[in-house]
């Protein structure tokens, strides 16, 4: 016996018992199936023999077109997944390079708020400002806060609140006090103002003020 047989045997000695099994249910135990077949095929006339032929025909090719059907409704289904498929990618690809252009923007955007930020002190930021203008500041709060958990700045700042009060001040002053403020590059801006009228003067004003910014983490 050469090699290539013995391999061979090897092979197909695992299915040999299942492929034996299926013979026997399809042709018998000693192919009786198949020699009942054969003996009715030959116990018919010619003109039924020949309409079972055309019959075995024409079920075996309607057997390789419904077999054909499926296969190539079978590619088709599969060229479209894999079509969907490169179109999610490319968006995909796209995405990420969106994302990674939002990020950096983001990344540039936090670093310059930290470098304006991280050395801010509120107190004697004010008072030099007021001191520069004209301005009478009292009582001044500080108050710092975190940041919304839904906002992606709270991972890298805590907002602070600043209120104080002006006393006798002219309009125009108080004006040009808030736009110093705004102007510092600090990322500081007016949230609220409220002037209140000094009895008996036209000229002069009291006024309350809020201002938030943010303090680096």
């Amino acid at each position: 016996m050469s090699v290539l047989q013995e391999t061979i045997d090897k092979i197909t000695q695992p299915i040999r018992p299942l492929v034996d099994q299926v013979r026997r249910s399809l042709l018998g135990a000693n192919n009786e199936r198949l020699d009942f077949l054969m003996d009715s095929f030959h116990k018919l006339t010619s003109q039924q023999q020949t309409g079972v032929i055309v019959g075995f025909g024409a079920g075996l090719g309607i057997l390789v077109v419904v077999i054909f059907a499926l296969y190539f409704a079978r590619v088709s289904a599969l060229e479209s997944e894999l079509e969907r498929g490169f179109v999610a990618i490319q968006d995909l690809r796209t995405q990420a390079a969106r994302y990674k252009q939002a990020k950096s923007r983001f990344d540039r955007m936090v670093s310059d708020v930290q470098s304006k930020t991280q050395s801010l002190r509120p107190k004697p930021f004010f008072e030099k400002k007021a001191n520069k203008v004209g301005v009478n500041i009292e009582s001044l709060k500080e108050k710092t806060s975190t940041i919304g958990r839904d906002s992606p700045l709270a991972a890298y700042f805590d907002e602070v609140r600043i209120d104080f009060r002006m006393s006798k001040v002219s309009i125009p002053r108080m004006l040009k006090f808030m736009v110093e403020i705004e102007r510092s590059d600090k990322t500081l801006i007016l949230r609220d103002l409220k002037i209140r009228a000094r009895y008996g003067d036209k000229l002069y004003f009291d006024a309350e003020a809020n201002i938030s910014g943010f303090k680096r983490l």
